[in-house]
């Protein structure tokens, strides 16, 4: 994802730590929250798929472009589907961009149809992109973000998982990504382990 395109790189990593946060205030079990964590680091692995033009334009997508990026829901949860270790993240993986009023994509599905993983990830997946700049626009301050998050309870995100998302404090979402930078410094060791050393090889596979 990293070598595809620097923003969604970082962006991965913030979204599986924002996505912690959210699981562990909601009171998600140790499993479920990791299911969060990791399901937010491998959420867009599809925009490996997505046209470098469209992926690292330094503008607004038009109509067909984002028509391309919308793909990268489905793609990535085809790639990830013959993975054994990555199954139980594959509901984020395809639903992360599901709206709780229907509207969202790929499967339209609504309320609490969409898998609970999935409900958390689009918070955190949108709470980033709109702290975050871009070399088109600023990136919004917290507070914006989060009274952007409160606005659109009930109709982009789960309303319960928003109004405690907002309860987070600034240390709580700050504490998340001094955590980001002491992994990013661990993966470079050569004596790391490969990310894919943290999977719980003997959890339960999930559709």
């Amino acid at each position: 994802i990293e070598a595809r395109d620097a923003y969604t790189g970082g962006h991965v990593w913030r979204v599986a730590r924002f996505s912690e946060v959210l699981a562990r205030r909601e009171g998600l079990s140790g499993r479920e929250t990791f299911r969060a964590s990791m399901g937010g680091f491998i959420h867009d692995i599809g925009k490996v798929a997505v046209p470098d033009a469209v992926l690292q334009k330094p503008a607004p997508l038009d109509d067909e472009e984002f028509a391309l990026m919308k793909t990268h829901a489905a793609v990535g949860s085809r790639i990830i589907k013959p993975i054994a270790q990555l199954a139980f993240v594959n509901p984020v993986v395809r639903s992360h961009h599901e709206r709780y009023d229907g509207r969202g994509y790929p499967d339209g599905l609504q309320g609490e149809h969409i898998p609970l993983v999935a409900r958390i990830t689009a918070i955190a997946d949108t709470f980033d992109a709109m702290i975050t700049d871009r070399p088109y626009r600023r990136g919004l301050d917290v507070d914006v973000a989060l009274q952007e998050i409160r606005k659109h309870r009930g109709s982009q995100f789960d309303p319960h998982l928003a109004d405690v998302f907002i309860q987070c404090t600034p240390d709580d979402l700050g504490r998340s990504l001094d955590s980001i930078r002491k992994w990013r410094s661990a993966d470079r060791r050569p004596d790391a382990s490969d990310l894919i050393d943290l999977l719980p090889l003997n959890l339960p596979r999930a559709a």
